[in-house]
């Protein structure tokens, strides 16, 4: 991934964090509007309870986005999250007000979904922190700009390799053998 790439996953993590951060905040801070009181009109059970799960969700998996930390499982629920929210306000709209007014109300939830996806198929890019906090605990992994890899030396098939470069085929052979490994 070039430089100009990582800034451009950069700044897509930056704006949807951002929205999902704001819109988890706004749930507890007008609860009537878009907290419980908007799970109750739309008809999600429970309200009281899923409006500030939910809540918390958004604010968690968005500042996770914003700083680049495990973003696929961040994505990953607010993705879900999102797909809920289309399906629970934006189909019934397109069947009571037809496909322009929906189209109209959906536009943020589509980038949103799309973004998301997007993130999952490119990844964190260069600029992400799950490196800085992943990779000095776990010394198995081998982390370059957005990709964290198995090192080979930890590898079973290495290893075995290297058993066979060291005492010959043969003997790698017997020892697989009465293992039972190998038929």
């Amino acid at each position: 991934m070039t430089q100009r790439q990582s800034l451009g996953v950069l700044l897509l993590r930056i704006l949807l964090g951002w929205v999902f951060l704001s819109e988890g905040i706004q749930k507890f801070l007008f609860p009537a509007a878009l907290g419980p009181g908007r799970f109750a009109h739309i008809g999600i059970p429970a309200p009281s309870l899923t409006a500030p799960f939910v809540g918390v969700f958004e604010i968690v998996c968005g500042a996770l986005l914003i700083l680049g930390l495990f973003t696929a499982f961040a994505a990953v629920p607010l993705l879900i999250d999102i797909i809920v929210a289309i399906a629970t306000t934006k189909i019934p709209m397109l069947f009571k007000q037809g496909f322009w007014a929906a189209t109209h109300e959906a536009r943020t939830d589509f980038c949103m979904l799309l973004g998301l996806l997007a993130i999952l198929c490119l990844g964190p890019g260069v600029y992400h922190s799950t490196r800085a906090v992943a990779a000095p605990r776990n010394r198995d992994f081998l982390c370059y700009p957005g990709r964290c890899y198995l090192r080979p030396e930890r590898s079973i098939l290495f290893r075995a390799h290297g058993f066979v470069l060291r005492h010959g085929f043969s003997r790698a052979l017997k020892g697989w053998k009465s293992s039972g490994l190998y038929p």
